[in-house]
């Protein structure tokens, strides 16, 4: 045989074999390495005995077939790699046609990368969200962005850095943002399985007549016009399509629960809102609340326990008939990604464990002043009042101005609309509970990392005055309609509420917002070592002794912080007035209320 000759045939055929052998071999050994990994990384995860995570699937029936087949072969790091900056090229000409495409390959390539779905949660849910010119786009964006965080979650189950970076987005830009008032009215109306109430045209003004006292806007829910069949239909919130359907019915008149398409696979689909979470009743739905590691009935009910489910956090304080707060989600979000750390000692990529530990405490009681907002503004409009300056409440008007309207009002007043009695009710309660929650989070949370406890102790004590006022406006509103004792009971469980926060308000005040220079003029000294006092323990004075020591500072301020040329107080040198007033205006309602009650009870 020449140089220039071919090998024998049998002599390729052997070398075609061993190949062939050299390769299945190492497709077996790279797939039970990657077994290996995953039950490592499951038993790092679940130590104890815990149970393991459930096996993870990766649809590819969403993929185009080329794409398929490009993932099954070698072609996969290329198509990555092409992918990657095809679309922040994309994102930097403001092209975004097929990006959500091209993100999902992306995801569907690298499945096992928390760092890529971390990117792309945010990528969408900020970068991508902000390039869009109407309210509406960057709402349904914002959701895409949380839809790919939920799907990397149900694909591969209690992953906090994930959880955890989806409740950021629920909190940072559905509920935080300065876009928060839109966002926040969108999914507490969507998070609710809306009704869908249908009526002739020609009836369209009958409906606006009875549906406007009820609490209805078109800016919320816009009536949609059928020309072929001159129908119109809306939809609406369940407590809210039973007030106007018991005025508006008769021939013609329709109301059923809607559904919407959930076909998110179909290339065609396109989310124009969220999806429901609540039943009619205001019950989580069953897929969110379904245990995947039932708690073991012998275990102590002081003793947490993570069951996987996707809403485990909020079945608690369940039914939500006023639908779901963002920051709602935001928390319950956290507090998964706190009992994974705490329980199952995983650690996030991006985030230390005293964030982790310390979120839920904080966003829970921003999420009771979202409700405390609400309940003011359902309280204003029971008796159709306006603002001091006689203008009329709107989604705008700024939350310190809601304490000062109804403050002063008897519960002897007669309600205009009796609804949103029953609304600020149950969400002045609600605001009750999650504040003492709160409370409880945070000083639990203290107990954990001490040396972190100065930056919460205003929250706690925030969450401490909160609880008392919340309960006192609830156990207020709740003895309008009650009888003999009952009501006398309720208006003396108000009182002392009302006295609490008040003097919880006030010593807030006096140990984080008083300068340093007026400390020195007014503060007391402690009788035993003769010291005086500073803000981090003025509570140790006398309870009797608050209220006058802050009329004394606030008179001290007049004088310390006067413009030298007028003599008169001078507000831009007061450093803490932003902070000191809204505590003031929550004073002065506490104020008022004990004394309409003061004039029932002596009745």
């Amino acid at each position: 045989m020449t140089l220039l000759e071919p090998p024998p045939v049998r002599l390729r055929k052997t070398s075609r074999l061993r190949m062939a052998i050299i390769l299945i071999l190492a497709l077996a050994v790279t797939g039970f390495t990657r077994w290996w990994a995953m039950n490592q990384q499951d038993a790092d995860m679940h130590p104890g005995g815990l149970a393991p995570r459930e096996a993870t699937t990766t649809s590819l029936s969403s993929l185009p077939s080329f794409a398929t087949i490009l993932l099954l072969g070698g072609l996969r790091g290329p198509l990555v790699m092409f992918l990657w900056p095809s679309t922040e090229t994309q994102k930097q000409q403001h092209d975004l046609e097929d990006m959500d495409t091209e993100i999902e390959w992306i995801r569907m390539l690298q499945p096992e990368f928390d760092t890529v779905h971390l990117f792309q949660i945010w990528n969408k849910a900020y970068n991508l969200s902000v390039q869009m010119s109407s309210l509406h786009d960057k709402y349904t964006t914002i959701l895409d962005g949380i839809d790919y965080g939920m799907k990397v979650d149900r694909e591969r189950p209690d992953d906090m850095s994930i959880i955890h970076t989806v409740a950021q987005v629920w909190e940072g830009k559905l509920g935080t943002s300065s876009e928060h008032i839109y966002y926040r009215r969108r999914v507490r109306r969507e998070s609710q399985s809306l009704i869908r109430v249908s009526f002739p045209v020609n009836r369209q003004a009958d409906f606006q007549s009875a549906a406007i006292p009820e609490g209805w806007s078109e800016d919320d829910a816009p009536l949609s016009t059928n020309d072929r069949t001159q129908r119109v239909s809306v939809l609406l919130e369940p407590l809210m399509a039973e007030r106007i359907t018991a005025k508006f019915n008769g021939p013609g008149i329709d109301s059923l629960p809607d559904t919407q398409s959930q076909a998110q696979d179909d290339p065609t689909w396109r989310r124009v809102r969220m999806d429901p979470m609540l039943d009619l009743n205001g019950n989580l739905l069953p897929q969110y609340t379904q245990a995947r590691y039932p708690r073991p009935p012998n275990l102590p009910a002081s003793v947490p326990w993570y069951d996987g489910s996707e809403l485990q956090y909020l079945e608690q304080y369940a039914p939500f008939h006023y639908g779901l707060s963002p920051l709602a989600l935001a928390y319950n979000g956290y507090k998964r990604a706190q009992m994974l750390q705490t329980l199952w000692n995983e650690r996030s990529i991006q985030v230390g464990d005293t964030v982790i530990d310390s979120r839920p405490g904080i966003v829970q009681k921003m999420w009771a002043m979202d409700e405390w907002e609400r309940g003011r503004r359902y309280e204003i409009g029971m008796w159709g009042l306006t603002l001091a300056n006689g203008q009329p409440v709107d989604p705008l008007t700024d939350p310190s101005d809601l304490e000062q309207p109804a403050q002063s009002t008897p519960i002897t007043t007669p309600m205009v609309s009796p609804w949103q009695r029953e609304a600020a009710i149950e969400t002045y309660g609600l605001a009750a509970r999650l504040m003492a929650d709160s409370c409880a989070e945070l000083k639990a949370h203290i107990a954990r990392y001490s040396d972190t406890a100065q930056t919460y102790f205003v929250h706690i004590d925030d969450a401490t005055s909160g609880q008392a006022f919340m309960q006192a406006d609830h156990d207020y509103l709740a003895a309008m309609t009650a009888d003999g004792q009952q009501q006398k009971d309720l208006l003396t469980s108000a009182r002392a509420e009302y006295d609490d926060a008040l003097h919880e308000f006030a010593v807030t005040v006096l140990k984080y917002y008083v300068d340093d220079g007026v400390i020195a003029m007014v503060f007391p000294k402690d009788p035993k070592t003769g010291r005086q006092y500073i803000g981090a323990n003025i509570d140790q004075i006398d309870r009797s002794q608050w209220l006058p020591l802050l009329a004394d500072v606030l008179a001290a301020n007049a004088r310390y912080f006067a413009d030298p040329n007028t003599h008169q107080y001078d507000q831009l040198r007061d450093q803490h007035h932003e902070e000191r007033d809204p505590y003031l205006s929550y004073m002065l309602r506490c104020k008022e209320r004990m004394i309409e009650i003061d004039k029932v009870l002596k009745s």
